[in-house]
């Protein structure tokens, strides 16, 4: 089993009126975001998820709306999420955002408590 803490970080942005913003970014939030997301081909194409797959989903989705900071996976789950996370794309530069794919990289590489 390992324990998946859901972080935050702040990002900052400039809106359309040039204006800097920060807004508090989660990890539960941008793991879940991973795991809904539906993976696509080298032509832009949606290619689905098996009903396996989504079971899987639906299981760590289920797991993260527990109300705590922290989560308790099996080796599947973290698995699970790591493969999303991955996958993921993001469309600005934020170190926070290295930050977390990397927490989720060590937590695929650590060993089980």
């Amino acid at each position: 089993m390992k324990t998946l803490e859901l972080k935050e970080f702040k990002a900052t942005m400039t809106d359309g009126n040039g204006e800097v913003q920060e807004a508090l970014v989660s990890y539960k939030d941008l793991i879940q975001g991973a795991l809904n997301y539906i993976p696509r081909d080298q032509f832009g194409q949606s290619v689905g998820l098996s009903p396996d797959d989504m079971r899987l989903r639906i299981r760590v989705l289920d797991k993260l709306d527990n109300g705590e900071k922290t989560v308790t996976l099996d080796d599947e789950d973290v698995k699970v999420i790591f493969e999303c996370v991955n996958a993921q794309k993001f469309i600005r530069v934020d170190k926070g955002l290295v930050e977390y794919s990397d927490y989720i990289q060590e937590l695929y590489a650590s060993e089980g408590e």
